[in-house]
């Protein structure tokens, strides 16, 4: 009994610490999407800007603007599906998560029974 106990304290210890791990990813994702959100949104309101001027140019100047305007759009485009893959992969890492909280309440419980078990033994002899 003693001995299924020094197991459970090592699987117990690989519990905690990939827990922690997906601990540390996830707030590494939630930081990405941070940025992610926060040059979306410069890269949105550049967009605004150049879509909202007005005015005549010559057309070398309206070129560039359109190119401007050209690649802002394919970075708020990449931004967008950037942001949906952090969201995707967030998503995952809390399932994860919650399927390695499940094993490790379930050993917790192991645990608690043959501690219980253990001292029961130790009370009757």
């Amino acid at each position: 009994m003693e001995t299924l106990l020094e197991i459970i304290a090592r699987r117990e210890k690989q519990l905690r610490g990939k827990l922690t791990v997906l601990d540390q990813q996830q707030q590494t994702i939630i930081t990405e999407q941070q940025i992610c959100q926060t040059r979306a949104l410069a890269v949105s309101t550049r967009l605004k800007e150049l879509m909202g001027w007005q005015g005549t140019l010559s057309c070398h100047l309206l070129l560039d603007k359109k190119q401007q305007m050209a690649g802002l759009f394919t970075q708020a485009q990449s931004f967008l599906t950037q942001r949906q893959q952090l969201e995707n992969q967030y998503q995952q890492l809390v399932s994860r998560r919650s399927e390695l909280q499940k094993n490790f309440n379930a050993l917790m419980k192991k645990k608690e029974k043959i501690t219980m078990v253990l001292s029961d033994a130790y009370y009757q002899s």
